[in-house]
């Protein structure tokens, strides 16, 4: 077995293998406000030194903002897909008119996978024309909750379409993170986890927030890392 530090250094050319080809992460563990906001800023990117085109799809508008991140905001960095079922209206989602910058939102009211997918792909494509090609990592994908999904289509459903969109994204050399605020144990996750590149745990240990990485052969497994 070797050392400490041989299997940091392997678990770090690892994660920038994932940054170069792209890549598709399932976030879990604790629903923490705190923690989640932590993770999203952090998959998104510094977008200030590099330039970052974030794309954000609301199933709950509870696990994520379209103002998370830094860098410039507007339609051609930031964009939202804000899905809609009868029973689940947008007004939550709604930004503050006061804060400056413009973002392009979209609604799209179905409980169909495919038409949601498809949206996705537009609305990469939209960021690929004003970005004239990506550069690697420059695609940050943002999906706020995998849970309503879950309620509505059997997990091979949902694993074949977060499968679609992350072949997309890793197209574009991007990064896909999915929240779904369940423990890692939960068999929901062991069931969708192979389906994705990493799984990142969140907790809060004193107050503060942690996550943890396991790669998707399960071979590598990070410590708790403070966000």
């Amino acid at each position: 077995m070797g050392s400490v530090g041989d299997r940091n250094d392997s678990f770090a050319r690892s994660l920038q293998e994932l940054k170069r080809r792209g890549s598709n992460l399932l976030v879990v563990g604790s629903p923490a406000e705190q923690a989640r906001d932590a993770a999203t800023r952090r998959l998104l990117g510094d977008g200030v030194a590099e330039t970052r085109r974030r794309l954000f799809v609301f199933t709950d508008a509870t696990h994520a903002d379209a103002r998370i991140g830094h860098g410039a905001v507007g339609p051609e960095t930031v964009r939202v897909i804000d899905r809609t079922t009868q029973t689940r209206t947008t007004a939550a989602a709604v930004p503050s008119t006061s804060t400056p910058g413009r973002i392009a939102r979209r609604q799209l009211e179905t409980t169909r996978l495919g038409s949601l997918a498809w949206c996705i792909q537009e609305e990469i494509e939209t960021f690929e024309r004003h970005a004239g090609g990506f550069s690697n990592g420059e695609l940050r994908l943002c999906f706020d909750s995998l849970a309503p999904l879950l309620s509505e289509h059997d997990a091979t459903a949902v694993r074949r379409f977060v499968q679609t969109v992350g072949n997309r994204v890793r197209a574009s050399s991007g990064m896909a993170h999915y929240h779904l605020p369940l423990s890692r144990s939960e068999p929901i996750v062991e069931t969708l986890a192979p389906g994705f590149d990493a799984v990142i745990q969140l907790r809060v240990r004193d107050g503060l927030p942690e996550h943890r990485w396991t790669l998707q052969d399960g071979a590598l497994e990070s410590s708790w890392i403070p966000l």
